[in-house]
């Protein structure tokens, strides 16, 4: 195996993560006929963006409806379904970010990308799990995770409604176990560090961990893919923290969103690079997604290069080439 020089640098801003990994994927794996490096002749705006949303969506739509005919009757019937359905979800968000970056309001489209994000890596996860295993367990265990992680949450808050109204805060109510157990039979002879451990599958940590898990595997196996740079994957969880402190009203939010608005042309730029990243993870879902049900109609896999072919104009190198590029920021 040829040696692997990885850039071991603490990952930079967002503009210096997402590229690299999207980048790498659509041009090394799901496109081959790669789409880095096109150029355009005017610069990219956001209404470009948002218009090769437009058609990517298209695209994506007619291999969705042509798989849901044939998913009962296919191997992947389960995973197939929550695939394509968090990737029409993540459309969803999409289309409410472009709303949004209409209006200049920048602080409520980070939300919404953090949302967006989760999604993905729940999408990535189904991937990789497919590629693994080659069977539907990934999906069963996806809509089995999800109701477990609802249900803990549920409990979780009885528990602390039941203290909150209690006078003597010492007293002991029911634990959260317990109350799982009264209103949900399936969770009688599991324990409470079984609930836990099952809840956490789809957690963005543990879906990061699994995914560095598979990458590391490979490498050993000398089976490297392009874009199996740990690097860049651990990327994910310095975005993550980031779009956080937009969730959850953090300081760092605050200081960004109030040096954006400082400067009208800093704001736009900002806005700018947004679309670009909401674009990005769109496609790269939609990819996954096409190549995921090309497993039960391999013409699908056609569809991965239309995608990219009709959206092959907006790269992150065009954004570089205009005067106040996004590129500039930090």
């Amino acid at each position: 195996m040829k040696e692997i020089n990885w850039d071991t640098r603490t990952p930079g801003p967002i503009r210096q993560v997402f590229p690299d990994i999207f980048d790498g994927m659509i041009s090394t794996h799901l496109a081959p006929s790669g789409i880095t490096g096109q150029t355009l002749p005017q610069p990219l705006e956001v209404a470009d963006i948002k218009e090769a949303c437009k058609r990517l969506s298209e695209v994506a739509e007619r291999g969705f409806t042509r798989a849901e005919s044939r998913l009962g009757r296919s191997g992947i019937a389960t995973t197939g379904k929550a695939a394509i359905s968090l990737c029409r979800r993540i459309e969803h968000l999409r289309e409410s970010i472009f709303l949004l970056l209409e209006q200049m309001e920048f602080y409520s489209a980070k939300v919404l990308q953090r949302s967006i994000l989760d999604h993905h890596l729940r999408l990535l996860y189904l991937y990789e799990r497919y590629q693994v295993d080659k069977t539907d367990a990934a999906g069963t265990e996806y809509y089995s995770v999800s109701d477990t992680n609802e249900h803990l949450q549920y409990a979780r808050a009885l528990a602390d409604i039941e203290q909150i109204l209690k006078s003597d805060s010492r007293g002991a109510g029911k634990s959260i176990h317990e109350i799982l157990q009264e209103y949900y039979e399936q969770y009688k002879n599991v324990s409470m560090k079984e609930v836990r451990e099952k809840a956490r599958t789809f957690t963005y940590r543990s879906v990061i961990h699994y995914l560095a898990k598979s990458m590391w595997e490979r490498i050993s196996a000398k089976d490297v893919r392009l874009y199996d740079n740990p690097v860049l994957l651990s990327g994910y969880l310095f975005v993550y923290f980031q779009l956080s402190s937009y969730v959850h009203g953090g300081w760092h939010a605050e200081q960004e969103l109030t040096q954006a608005e400082s400067e009208k042309r800093l704001l736009q730029a900002k806005l700018k690079l947004l679309a670009f990243h909401t674009f990005q993870t769109d496609l790269i879902s939609k990819c996954l997604v096409m190549d995921l049900l090309s497993a039960i109609n391999s013409r699908l896999s056609n569809l991965v290069t239309e995608m990219n072919q009709v959206t092959r104009h907006v790269t992150y190198s065009n954004l570089l080439r205009w005067d106040g590029a996004v590129g500039t920021l930090e």
